[in-house]
């Protein structure tokens, strides 16, 4: 052992091969070293060993240890231990040391047990010294006088000594049936050695584990020196069975669950990290997936910080590297981290609440489907609208309204639609009388459920009939809502796509065996969200549809989520890619059943919900020669990808300039006081019991109608008329 060099361990299989764990040196020379006062475990052996040992075990690690404390007065000690009988191997057995750092844990001490290969002749030698003795003491004879006379004569008796119930022919046997073994094993075994500091407590710890057979003292301090020694000095040979029993390792140490997995695919486009052989160790091999598979869905679930957006980005990224370009990317993000890899490819960056860019969302485009357009757009509006048992009924009245608006033009007014959308409340669930509307129970709630759309036609941006054509988003985009508040995320889903599924319906059916759009989704349950096992809400419903379509038409859907319950299960099982990172522990098993686990195994269920970050277990779908079959479940290490950064262009930003209209009131007669209201889509934006002669109204949108009241002191009505958004306008009464 005179290349040996000391690598302290830092994590092990679990469960740990101990036989398997001796066998994997091929006979070399190695010694474990135990620093019982610091809790760790080191190993003495070389590089190549060590190569061949984690390669050969996955889930053992080390690290390389320049030093390790010196014996204080060492004495090296030569011993036996028996091997488990038949009877013993059908409970499993602590490891022989494996309670020394609980007994010795308060001691400043440590010990080293080394393992040396055998001679041939060694073996031999002692095989024919135990065949002989046990030849040859099978029965001892004893001569004893008998006093009883037997017709007046004194005799003698003979008394038979059985040998082959004595502690002696045991232990002779025992070493006879382990030189067997080696000899069966083509001499495969070795003799073992403890060093450690000789003391009275450790000499009783030792005799209470092993047979100790002789102690030699030696000079040396150094763990590597003594082992050097050791070459020469005679020790009873061992199997690799009974070697075995003598590995054991620090409770400190980090215990990785090891997993069978199947290998993955390295065919195909799209490279998503390094396979993990039995889950926890790297191989310098690369996991890769075609292009089109992702035409079958994918989900893509795990805690937060465990590496989802990076795997979708690096995803992504390599789709948008091909030089052909076939392939566009459109996201939808709560958040601005796609902006960077937005800007680096030259896609649309669109940014809701803090850009000057403006959509109109009921604008559809010629070449898209009128009918399909609306019936989507208003199953995702009152989904996404938060009225509760009250859907039906919303979509009800938003498919009379859009029925109306798009017979005359395929790009409304957002005002106009908003008009046409609260008569149609009125004529289903309403009644106009002499001073208003008055609403049923279901018209006053979906009123209320259309509060958002309200707050969406209040921003510039949003209520003009010009804007964005959504077809040139198409071509790639990224849409960051992370200026919109929780409440409005989902209903700009909806919108956003309602435009992408319209445009979807473009496309021919023969994109089986290409990618022609990705359609990533973060945070995924904000829209799909899975709902009671009695009700399946519409947009998830027919996103059922649309993946199975998707496929025909090379579309690839990916969702992301935290949650894989938040998705509905009937999105899951159409899912035919998924990768999970780790999963909270409430839900691993439900994740262990879309793997293709055994949900009922605990090392799979203990590795799920302890995944490293950028680590994940997946199935997918490989695809040959046009032939597709399932890869997995597997384990992964995605690489590390780091978004470029994006840098705000002010020129995006919106100017949010606060424009005041001023109203001038001439009054041709005393009125008194005059009481003025200003109401815009129903909402009652400025109110006052003495106007004046002027009225001063902020934050108005040129262009836009809005509703001015005229009272006396009294209340009773002066004027009441249509104005349009304007700097100044002025009012006879």
């Amino acid at each position: 052992m005179n290349n040996a060099t000391l690598f302290k361990i830092t994590s092990i299989p679990a469960p740990l091969d101990a036989k398997f764990f001796v066998e994997s040196f091929l006979g070399n020379s190695f010694a474990i070293y135990h620093d019982i006062k610091n809790g760790g475990t080191y190993l003495v052996m070389d590089d190549v060993q060590k190569a061949r040992l984690c390669s050969a075990m996955p889930g053992i690690s080390m690290d390389n240890a320049s030093s390790i404390e010196e014996f204080g007065n060492p004495s090296i000690f030569v011993f036996y231990t028996m091997p488990e009988s038949h009877a013993d191997k059908r409970e499993a057995k602590p490891q022989l040391f494996s309670d020394a750092y609980k007994i010795f844990k308060n001691a400043e001490m440590n010990f080293c047990v080394s393992f040396l290969p055998i001679k041939k002749e060694n073996v031999d030698a002692l095989k024919d010294r135990l065949q002989k003795n046990l030849s040859t003491k099978d029965i001892r004879q004893t001569k004893t006088k008998n006093e009883k006379t037997v017709a007046y004569s004194l005799t003698e008796s003979v008394h038979s000594d059985l040998y082959y119930e004595s502690e002696e022919k045991r232990l002779n046997e025992s070493l006879l049936g382990n030189i067997e073994d080696i000899i069966l094993s083509n001499y495969s075994g070795y003799k073992a050695f403890i060093i450690a500091e000789d003391n009275q407590e450790f000499s009783a710890y030792l005799k209470s584990k092993v047979v100790l057979v002789d102690t030699i003292k030696t000079m040396e301090n150094d763990i590597v020196k003594i082992l050097g020694t050791l070459e020469d000095k005679n020790s009873i040979p061992i199997s690799y069975g009974v070697c075995a029993g003598l590995v054991s390792f620090s409770p400190m140490i980090e215990n990785k669950e090891i997993v069978d997995t199947q290998r993955p695919s390295n065919t195909g486009g799209i490279s998503l990290g390094g396979f993990m052989e039995g889950g926890v160790a790297e191989q310098n091999y690369e996991a890769h997936m075609d292009e089109s598979a992702l035409n079958l869905g994918t989900i893509i679930s795990g805690l937060p910080g465990c590496g989802k957006t990076a795997l979708s980005m690096l995803v992504c990224r390599q789709l948008l590297e091909k030089p052909d370009g076939r392939t566009k990317v459109i996201v939808i993000s709560p958040t601005e981290e796609w902006n960077g890899i937005g800007r680096h490819f030259g896609l649309s960056i669109i940014k809701p609440y803090a850009s000057n860019k403006k959509i109109n969302f009921f604008r559809c485009c010629s070449r898209l489907n009128i009918e399909k357009f609306y019936e989507n757009l208003a199953m995702l509006l009152a989904a996404a609208s938060n009225v509760g048992p009250y859907k039906d009924s919303l979509e009800k009245c938003l498919l009379a309204a859009f029925r109306r608006v798009y017979e005359d033009a395929r790009d409304p007014d957002p005002l106009e639609v908003y008009e046409e959308i609260e008569e149609a409340v009125i004529e289903q669930h309403g009644k106009r009388t002499n001073v208003g509307v008055k609403y049923t129970k279901h018209g006053e709630n979906i009123r209320a459920g259309l509060e958002n759309l309200r707050l969406l036609l209040f921003r510039p941006e949003f209520s003009c009939r010009e804007g964005i054509d959504f077809a040139e988003l198409m071509e790639g985009s990224v849409f960051d809502l992370s200026c919109v508040s929780n409440e409005m995320k989902p209903f700009f889903y909806s919108l956003i796509l309602n435009q992408i599924y319209s445009f979807t319906e473009t496309f021919n059916n023969n994109g089986d065996s290409e990618l022609r759009l990705l359609l990533c989704l973060e945070e995924a349950q904000l829209i799909f969200k899975q709902d009671s096992k009695m009700y399946q809400s519409a947009p998830t419903a027919d996103l059922k549809q649309k993946i199975q379509d998707f496929r025909k038409k090379g579309i690839g859907l990916m969702l992301i989520t935290h949650n894989i319950m938040d998705i509905d299960q009937n999105i899951r099982r159409l899912c035919q890619n998924k990768i999970y990172f780790r999963q909270s522990a409430d839900i691993v098993n439900y994740a262990l059943m879309d793997l293709g686990f055994y949900r009922d195994d605990e090392r799979i269920f203990s590795r799920l919900k302890s995944l490293e970050n950028r680590v994940c277990v997946l199935t997918y779908v490989e695809k040959i020669n046009g032939m597709a079959r399932v890869i997995g479940p597997t384990f992964l290490k995605t690489r590390n990808y780091t978004a470029p950064t994006a840098n705000y262009d002010a020129e995006d930003g919106y100017e949010n300039s606060t424009i005041v209209m001023q109203v001038k009131i001439n009054a041709k007669k005393e009125i008194g006081q005059i009481h003025a209201k200003i109401t815009y889509l129903g909402e009652v934006i400025f109110k006052s019991k003495d106007v004046g002669s002027c009225i001063s109204v902020r934050n108005i949108i040129p262009g836009r109608k809005y509703r001015l009241l005229i009272t006396n002191e009294k209340g009773k009505a002066q004027k009441a008329i249509t104005i349009v958004g304007n700097e100044e306008i002025a009012i006879d009464v």
